[in-house]
């Protein structure tokens, strides 16, 4: 279902300016269900949702009324609330695996699995961040948004 809501949302569909905010209301909608059943993880929801704003900022005519979810702010809030560690966590974490990649690359794969796990969730969050960054409103939100984007490839 959520692919389909993802498709309903094509910029190339001919649908009107009401159509369109429906479309974007009922995909924000089913990614909040989706996360809360379990479908989807937090970060996973998080870079659904970015996308969904990515999309919704690209409408000619642009279409008001959206969903706090569906805006540039409200998705970037969510994402950075679905953010597993905090950037020293992030940063200390990847440099364990860094350090133990190069002594023994399978046992730190067995050893770490939860922090790289955490470190793939930011990154799903991070890689889409910069779709909506320049268009974020509160300008501390956007200047976080900024510095998790730099961090990234510390990261990797």
């Amino acid at each position: 279902m959520v692919v389909r809501a993802e498709h309903d949302l094509s910029t190339l569909r001919p649908f009107s300016v009401e159509q369109r905010r429906e479309h974007v209301e009922f995909a924000a909608a089913l990614l909040a269900l989706a996360c809360e059943e379990g479908a989807f993880t937090a970060c996973q929801t998080a870079a659904r949702t970015i996308r969904v704003a990515k999309i919704a900022l690209s409408y000619d005519p642009p279409v008001d009324g959206l969903p706090e979810s569906a805006t540039p702010d409200g998705a970037a809030r969510f994402g950075l609330r679905s953010l597993p560690l905090s950037r020293e966590e992030a940063l200390a974490s990847a440099e364990k695996r860094r350090e133990e990649s190069e002594d023994d690359p399978e046992a730190a794969e067995a050893l770490d699995r939860a922090g790289w796990e955490a470190l793939q969730d930011i990154d799903l969050v991070l890689v889409k961040l910069p779709w909506i960054v320049d268009r974020i409103l509160d300008r501390e939100l956007a200047d976080e948004v900024r510095s998790w984007i730099e961090l990234r490839p510390q990261l990797l």
